[in-house]
């Protein structure tokens, strides 16, 4: 797309200093929010940031973000991440939202007037934000670095365009083909297979990567214009001497060019304006109705506060659930902290993240962020899950409870903190039933707002030959375990249920079962109830890392990575959902799969001949077209089992049978077993 590129830029000095700051698949209910961020700094330079996102903590999509710096202008398109969001109630919304792959280091200005870089990648941004939620849509203010001004505001989407099409044309420059598919409208993001031949080039040039438009508004008929970015677009091209060309792309460089075109709603045309020729062609859109209502929160909330920069003091007015009225239990706040805050115990209190930068503070390095709760003095004392003390006890009433969160606190003792309220029969019933919620998130120059954990394979790298599957959604969390026993045998076990501490926390039964249904046998239903091997806690320091206490003791994990680019490589066209697959005929059985940069690894956990469970795995190889797995199910023995030392499974595998998947769509698809039986697998939601 070099000769449709207009190269990325940055915003100009002030805005660049935003450097310096430090995607599960939702449940099938989750909302889409899309909004716009404009941003403007004191020398001149500003952007527009579009995006869409799927979710509500986190909420995760894509951005396109257009930059203008004097005579230069440019672009970037890549991932966004929303966290803190709770949109149960209507009031006081804040959190953070981090760009990926969002700023620019080594511009140059060139004698044609052109803006050049470095080649990325280039640092992520996080900026934390506070709004007013009405239900369906918010105002958002932001906390950039002095010298720049952030602004923005998102909606609830009632419908996703689902868009196809292809562009092509030529000019003294060369040729362009471009096909592409996207989700979306303002922006419209998905994937797009360019091909350029540049003039004086005998050889063409053809990669896939994100691309993503803005101003494809289908909403009616009439005109449409505004910029298509393609990620990776803007590539460098050496020509030969035998009168071939030597095409690379500059990491992190995105293409563009602005199009006009014109839409009837359901199809349209598309004339892209490029620097040295243009390129036309048309697309046809079909829409999906979405949800617009949010979950119901686990409680019935609202909450009162006043934040001056000395004082500050929040209420919680909670009802308790209708199930809950007459029963005894207790009501209990705390917060997630930074650690240099916390008074007392801070160095044996859970850890759940680390902070992100608030206000303009320089170059503050990010902290822990730990569990904690307000002594009588207004200080944070450290404390694990299970010692929370309660705030009151006594029978839960009809009537609700007024808590007062936090009591006339100087603010400097607690600014980054978000503080939780939340009740139940003990601190770990609260927690493992995931019944407490966000009250207020303090302004700080380091701010914690826990996140949760990223749907996929987790590991200890340490500890190869026994691995994870995680799947979040928000406030529901599904975790399996594949290891071994002490037999050599590969075994599994699994745990389920609510999180808490939005998303960071879970506490749950380690369950195993036997005598379900084999690989390629006849269908058994497994024995329930099931055997409990003691509890599993799982506190995530953010979506990549987190640590595993469970009675094999205190493991570190970590997102397993394979591919290039691993879990932040761009999507492969057609590419299905990541997560947990089953068949509604083979209850007690299961299938794991995530895909990473074009390739898919798979664990299935169900039983052997003899009734005891047992898994298998398999890795599908790079390969175009990602609604076929085609591999072979491998057994690995005598690896770690739950409570004994490390030691490395038996290689090479047993190879036990063919592993084969044809895909319908991103939910849906039929699995081949060994032997022939075919079982209709979609995927579960929970």
């Amino acid at each position: 797309m070099r000769a449709l590129a207009a190269p990325r830029i940055r915003f100009a000095a002030a805005l660049s200093a935003l450097a310096c700051l430090a995607f599960l698949s939702p449940a099938a209910n989750a909302i889409w929010l899309t909004g716009s961020i404009a941003a403007s700094s004191t020398d001149g330079g500003s952007a527009q940031i579009d995006f869409t996102c799927q979710g509500e903590n986190p909420c995760r999509g894509t951005y396109v973000a257009l930059f203008q710096d004097g005579g230069c202008q440019g672009g970037a398109i890549d991932t966004v991440v929303i966290t803190g969001l709770d949109l149960s109630r209507s009031g006081t919304v804040s959190g953070t939202a981090t760009f990926a792959n969002f700023m620019d280091r080594g511009e140059s200005r060139w004698p044609d007037g052109s803006c050049h870089h470095s080649n990325g990648p280039f640092p992520s941004f996080s900026t934390t934000f506070t709004g007013t939620w009405n239900g369906s849509s918010a105002q958002l203010a932001f906390a950039p670095p002095a010298g720049v001004t952030m602004s923005g505001s998102a909606r609830v989407m009632s419908r996703l365009a689902k868009v196809s099409g292809s562009v092509s044309g030529s000019g003294p420059a060369g040729s362009a083909n471009i096909s592409f598919s996207c989700e979306g409208e303002t922006p419209c993001v998905g994937s797009g297979t360019a091909t350029f031949r540049e003039s004086g080039c005998s050889n063409s040039f053809t990669f896939t990567e994100r691309i993503g438009f803005t101003g494809l508004n289908l909403t009616q008929p009439g005109a449409i214009s505004g910029i298509v970015l393609l990620r990776q677009g803007d590539y460098s091209v050496v020509q030969n001497a035998d009168g071939t060309c030597a095409f690379s792309l500059r990491f992190g460089l995105d293409g563009g060019s602005q199009y006009s075109g014109s839409s009837g709603g359901s199809a349209g045309t598309l004339t892209l304006l490029g620097q040295d020729f243009s390129a036309s062609g048309s697309f046809t859109a079909t829409f999906e109705t979405l949800p617009t209502s949010t979950r119901p929160p686990v409680f019935e909330m609202t909450v009162t506060s006043s934040i001056t920069p000395t004082v500050s003091s929040a209420t919680a007015n909670i009802q308790y659930r209708p199930a809950d009225v007459g029963q005894s239990g207790s009501v209990y706040t705390f917060a997630v902290a930074p650690r240099t805050l916390v008074s007392t115990g801070a160095e044996s209190a859970l850890v759940l993240g680390k902070t992100a930068p608030g206000k303009a503070s320089g170059d503050d390095a990010p902290v822990a962020c730990v569990l904690a709760q307000l002594n009588g003095s207004g200080q944070l004392q450290g404390v694990s899950a299970s010692a929370l003390q309660s705030y009151l006890s006594g029978v839960l009433s009809s009537q609700g409870q007024a808590v007062k969160v936090i009591d006339g606190v100087a603010t400097a003792n607690i600014a980054g903190a978000t503080f939780y309220v939340g009740y139940g029969a003990s601190a770990t019933a609260m927690m493992s039933g995931g019944v407490n919620r966000n009250v207020i998130t303090v302004p700080g120059t380091q701010v914690c707002q826990p996140k949760p954990p990223q749907t996929g394979w987790w590991w200890n790298a340490a500890e190869d030959g026994r691995g994870y599957t995680i799947e979040s959604t928000g406030d529901k969390l599904f975790f399996a375990a594949y290891l071994y026993d002490v037999s050599g045998r590969s075994t599994w076990y699994i745990a389920a249920g609510p999180t808490s501490i939005d998303g960071s926390l879970f506490v749950g039964n380690l369950e195993s079962y036997t005598n379900g249904q084999s690989l390629s046998g006849a269908f058994r239903s497994p024995v329930r109830p099931p055997v409990l091997n003691g509890q599993v806690t799982l506190a995530f320091n953010d979506e990549h890392h987190g640590t595993l206490i469970w009675p094999g003791g205190t493991v570190a994990i970590d997102r397993m990575e394979w591919g290039v680019g691993g879990v932040n490589a761009v999507p492969q066209a057609n590419q299905p959902e990541n997560g947990w697959w089953l068949s509604g005929l083979d209850d007690g059985r299961g299938f794991f799969i995530e895909w990473q940069a074009g390739i898919g690894f798979m664990a299935g956990f169900m039983y052997d001949d003899a009734g005891a469970p047992v898994w298998y795995i398999a890795a599908n190889p790079l390969s175009a077209n990602a609604q076929v797995f085609s591999s072979n199910w491998e057994q690995y023995t005598n690896g770690q089992t739950l409570t004994g030392t490390y030691r490395p499974p038996n290689r090479p595998p047993t190879l036990v049978g063919p592993a084969t998947i044809q895909f319908s769509g991103p939910a849906n698809a039929v699995m081949t077993m060994p032997g022939g039986r075919q079982v209709t697998l979609t995927r579960y939601r929970f």
